[in-house]
């Protein structure tokens, strides 16, 4: 075992200098590129490149169907353009300019702060015309092949030159575009890779390996995956060297590094947490799950961390999570679209003590909610395979001996769970409400869910499996007591094995040492065997029993449309448990209401006294008849909103999924009722029912799609679990479909992330 150790460390090292030669020799020959850069000024693309100019012209609402596709930006006395990561090599930088009604127009340009451009290269004319102004940069002006140019122009105000303006602006030049093309095209000489840059991709390689290595992939694997990877971000930098350099700028080792962290322990001690909550999972299934988790986040955070992402209500998340750091925690506004929405404040709260590690302006904080949010939407993949994992086992399987309880298990891996979690990663509507910024409702979903997994793991494991009884055993069984040196019979009693003492004092020792355990330690003993067997478990159960009320607290008070879907759902759970539920189901039932009173109590008081207002808004008004026609254009408006935003593949699994379950039962107990886990599902699958009844009906914005994302992931992966379980054909199949799935919410994803809201 030792000797298959270090072979395994030793291929592990060799396969971390091989990546690191190969990062090398990759990233050096795509600097030896010299492609050509064109930005249009004013267009969604030009932020990362243009500082100091006004805001893009004409404004993104004013692009309308007659709008002729020119954009363009003031300059103002002093503007920069910065294009990170070029290379050091000989350029040429041409500039589309206008200097407008300036009325004695010049322009000096400085290339990194130290050289001036000559003033033959830059001869402005008294002209509204636009015109292009080329001079030469050599190699030398930008040695460590970061260019930098800084724009400084005579500024005229438009109030004062055109009758009736009243736009008191200080203007410098107009900018239509500018372009930066390689003054040679040959091999030689060849161009010194920025070391900012450089470096960094090289670093990320090797901690993308450990990543690789860190879920379970043999060092031949992983280096070839590691390898197509080195590839795709050369071929990135020979044809978009600049989004990439200015990505790689934003602190990108950092982010790989704790990414490599979390993957590692993930896969190492996640399986001890499933453990703890009853459900046995390998080390493979943890490396799966480790994967599918980093991949979602990299897709959420890489693309909210460019530097071309946008959103609308990400400003709006940001100024009330600073107003939480103030100390207000009542949001009675109305939103931009008029609508009340009494934001609740318990992301903003969660996310209160992570605020002294960043800085505190807009920059900082929205970076803050852009990682918590993809944290917690990538971690909900675990939810789902546990839910999964939950029908894999019901709980009828399971059998109880005694403290602690013992459980058997079926062999092999839950591939409905992994697939499941990983179609889970690749439907377009969570990223949709990423593209919009609205990340409470997506805390919403992660609160719900957790919830469901909570609640649904402390009935099944404890209610269902006898808890009760076991409560009561703790309750009345008396506690052994410790027999007592004098209770021992003469004809029992055992002598010590100390040998013979052959000193004087020894023999003094040997006499004085005591007999038995003093008073003192009889006492702690018998204090730690009390918490032991009778006080820690009581408090254990107790506690499980009292989290979903805590859990059940912060889902009312995660988002204002969440409470809305969570009171319905909540008395749609206890009516099916307490219907369907069996004996067991209706104490269930009970406990369920408990939760569900107290925790709707303590929430309008903390903070809905205003959702009546909500509730109340005209917006929310409508009358309707109930029709056969309406019914059905009610069937055909959800099956359409279902396949665009959840696919048309998985939507059909999904449904074959759901007569699967039909026929193979893990939602209910035969002769013992419906399952927690199975009351918790039909009860939501009802809820958003419901609710986009009401989407439709009157206009409700509830969100219900997020809601409805894990029950198509689930029963989708339980269809996808048996294909892939039918031998290499299904294998195939099932990642062909994952694939196609993946690129159309990857083209998805690149089209809203650079869309102007």
């Amino acid at each position: 075992m030792k000797q298959k150790r270090r072979f395994s460390a030793s291929l592990g090292c060799l396969t971390l200098i091989a990546v690191f030669f190969l990062a090398v020799s990759a990233f050096g020959l795509a600097y030896q590129a010299k492609p050509a850069y064109k930005i249009e000024v004013g267009s969604r693309l030009d932020e990362p490149y243009v500082l100091g100019f006004e805001a893009k012209e004409p404004a993104e609402a004013q692009r309308g169907k007659e709008w002729d596709g020119f954009d363009y930006r003031w300059a103002r006395s002093e503007s920069k353009i910065d294009l990170p990561g070029l290379g050091s090599q000989p350029l040429t930088v041409t500039l589309r300019v206008s200097p407008g009604l300036a009325p004695k127009p010049y322009l000096k340009i400085l290339v990194n702060e130290k050289h001036q451009v000559p003033d033959s290269y830059l001869v402005m004319v008294t002209s509204e015309d636009l015109y292009e102004l080329s001079f030469p940069v050599p190699a030398d002006w930008f040695a460590d092949g970061n260019l930098h140019l800084k724009l400084q122009s005579a500024v005229w105000v438009p109030a004062e030159v055109i009758p009736g303006n009243r736009d008191y602006r200080k203007l410098g030049i107009l900018l239509d575009w500018f372009k930066v093309e390689p003054a040679q095209q040959t091999f030689f000489p060849l161009i010194r890779p920025p070391d900012d840059i450089f470096i960094p991709l090289v670093i990320s390689s090797m901690l993308v390996l450990l990543i690789f290595l860190s879920i379970g992939l043999t060092p031949p694997y992983a280096l070839l995956l590691s390898g197509g990877l080195l590839a795709g971000a050369s071929y990135w930098l020979v044809f978009d060297r600049l989004n990439l350099t200015e990505l790689i700028s934003r602190d990108f080792v950092r982010s790989i590094f704790f990414m490599w962290v979390a993957v590692f322990l993930v896969a190492e001690f996640g399986s001890k947490v499933y453990k703890v909550l009853g459900l046995k999972v390998t080390r493979r299934e943890m490396g799966w799950l480790a994967a599918i988790f980093l991949f979602q986040f990299v897709m959420l955070w890489g693309f909210m961390q460019h530097p071309m992402f946008t959103s609308s209500d990400l400003g709006l998340n940001i100024h009330r999570l600073q107003d939480v750091m103030r100390g207000n925690l009542l949001f009675p506004q109305e939103l931009p679209n008029g609508q009340l929405a009494p934001y609740p404040p318990a992301y903003y709260l969660l996310l209160l003590p992570f605020t002294n590690l960043v800085p505190t302006d807009d920059v900082g904080i929205g970076v803050l909610i852009k990682v918590a949010s993809s944290l917690l939407q990538a971690s909900e993949v675990f939810f789902i395979f546990y839910l999964s994992g939950l029908f894999r086992h019901p709980p009828n399987r399971v059998k109880v001996a005694a403290l602690p309880l013992e459980r058997e298990w079926e062999e092999g891996s839950n591939w409905a769970g992994l697939l499941a979690a990983a179609f889970y990663t690749v439907c377009k509507y969570p990223y949709y409400i990423f593209s919009q910024g609205n990340h409470t409702n997506l805390f919403g979903v992660f609160a719900l869910l957790l919830f469901i997994c909570v609640t649904t793991g402390t009935l099944s494991y404890l209610s269902r499996m006898e808890g009760v009884k076991i409560w009561r055993a703790l309750l009345v069984k008396p506690l052994a007591q410790p027999e007592s040196p004098s209770s021992v019979s003469k004809s029992t009693k055992t002598y010590s094995s100390a040998p013979l003492a052959t000193t004087p004092t020894e023999v003094a020792e040997f006499e004085e040492s005591p007999i038995g355990p003093s008073l003192a330690q009889r006492y702690f003993s018998r204090l730690v065997e009390r918490w032991r067997r009778q006080v820690w478990p009581l408090l254990a159960i107790t506690l499980r029993y009292l989290l979903p009320l805590a859990l059940l607290v912060l889902v009312f008070t995660a988002h204002y449309g969440l409470f809305l879907f969570a009171n319905g759902f909540m008395l749609a759970y206890v009516a099916i448990l307490g219907l369907w539920g069996g004996r067991a189901g209706r104490r269930d039932a009970l406990y369920l209401l408990a939760c569900y009173v107290s925790a709707l109590l303590m929430a309008f008081l903390l903070y809905y006294r205003l959702v009546l207002n909500l509730m109340s808004s005209p917006g929310n008004k409508a009358q309707f008849k109930l029709t056969l026609a309406l019914v059905g254009d009610i069937i055909l408006w959800l099956w359409r909103n279902m396949v665009y935003e959840f696919g048309l593949i998985v939507v059909l699994a999904a449904l074959t999924g759901a007569i699967l379950w039909l026929i193979r039962p893990g939602w209910r107990q035969l002769g013992r009722g419906i399952t927690p886990l199975g009351g918790a599902l039909l009860a939501l699958t009802l809820t958003v029912i419901t609710f986009a009844l009401l989407s439709y009906l009157i206009g409700l914005e509830s969100r219900f799609q997020l809601y409805l994302l894990p029950l198509v992931a689930l029963a989708a992966g339980a269809f996808f679990g048996r294909l892939w379980r039918s031998g290499w054909a299904g294998v195939l199949l099932v990642s062909a479909i994952f694939l196609f799935q993946f690129l159309e919410v990857l083209s998805f994803w690149l089209s809203r992330m650079t869309y102007y809201f």
